[in-house]
């Protein structure tokens, strides 16, 4: 199963493990590990950050672990890169601008023919915000 402390690399059976989860199991995968990582995973190629569009709507999909996004990369794609982002401020300037902007989040995607989990920006700040401790 998927280590219960942060970890730099992940073995192959647990890459696979991880993106065989369905949608939901992700969405909690992602949102726990993010927390304990304090980052969040996007892909950056030479045009910006990888975007989907799916019914006119621009998604910016992320991940919870450099691993996972190099999973997801094909080998026909464009020049990319994993990149990650602080937590905190993904959480304070991502997501306000992605809300303003009205682009929506895929939270780990794996496979094509897989259904995703999809937040707007406000919906993924709840969702950090109810996973939080109480102080």
């Amino acid at each position: 199963m998927f280590p219960a402390t942060v970890t730099e690399k992940l073995a192959a059976p647990v890459v696979q493990q991880a993106t065989s989860l369905n949608a939901d199991e992700r969405q909690t995968l992602f949102l726990d590990y993010t927390e304990k990582a304090d980052a969040v995973w996007l892909l950056k190629g030479e045009q910006g950050f990888v975007m989907l569009a799916q019914d006119g709507v621009e998604r910016l999909p992320v991940w919870p672990h450099y691993d996972l996004v190099s999973a997801w990369i094909s080998d026909e794609a464009e020049a990319v890169e994993p990149v990650s982002v602080s937590l905190q401020q993904f959480r304070q300037d991502w997501l306000p601008g992605l809300g303003k902007n009205g682009i929506e989040l895929v939270l780990f995607p794996c496979r094509e023919d897989e259904e995703n989990s999809v937040l707007s920006a406000e919906e993924l700040l709840a969702s950090f915000d109810d996973s939080e401790p109480a102080a």
